[in-house]
């Protein structure tokens, strides 16, 4: 059985014994990182997506393009709150306000889903991904007055994020 695959890794001194005494499992970590980002980030992204089937809110235009999306941008944030009585409403808080961001084309936010699978990253409470056209859109996103009032709020909060952008 694996142990859970932890995207904010726990600090050890315990040595990688056949590599010898001298290498701690630490020094280990960036290699494992480079080879391990590719699976992680899919699974994540199906995990977040399947977690929030029944709160996707579509910001985009309906069409084939919006099945695809070619050519834009994905942000992906996963948040560990302090207190996980704040998970509802920070979803809640992200969910009226994100979509409302005129550059946004594309949001959903959802919870870990647990599914038996020992190799999926559970170390977060909160999984948000927000799609856009362009480089330039999204930078406008990262100024825009809503986007700034909702991370002033959030992020005392938050214990870690893991944040991730990327284009198909």
């Amino acid at each position: 059985m694996h142990s859970p695959l932890l995207l904010f890794p726990r600090r050890t001194t315990s040595t990688v014994l056949s590599q010898g005494p001298s290498i701690r499992r630490d020094a280990l970590r960036p290699m494992c990182r480079r080879r391990c980002l590719t699976a992680t980030l899919a699974a994540t992204l199906v995990a977040v997506l399947a977690a929030c089937e029944g709160s996707l809110q579509r910001v985009e235009p309906a069409g084939p393009a919006a099945k695809t999306m070619p050519g834009r941008l994905q942000h992906v944030v996963l948040v560990d709150l302090e207190d996980d009585a704040d998970i509802p409403r920070m979803r809640a808080d992200s969910d009226r306000m994100l979509p409302a961001i005129p550059t946004v084309r594309g949001y959903v936010c959802g919870t870990h889903v647990e599914i038996g699978r020992g190799n999926i990253a559970k170390d977060y409470d909160l999984g948000i991904i927000v799609q856009f056209d362009s480089v330039d859109d999204y930078k406008a996103y990262l100024e825009h007055p809503i986007h700034t009032q909702l991370v002033a709020t959030w992020r005392p909060k938050w214990r870690r994020s893991y944040i991730v952008d990327f284009a198909p």
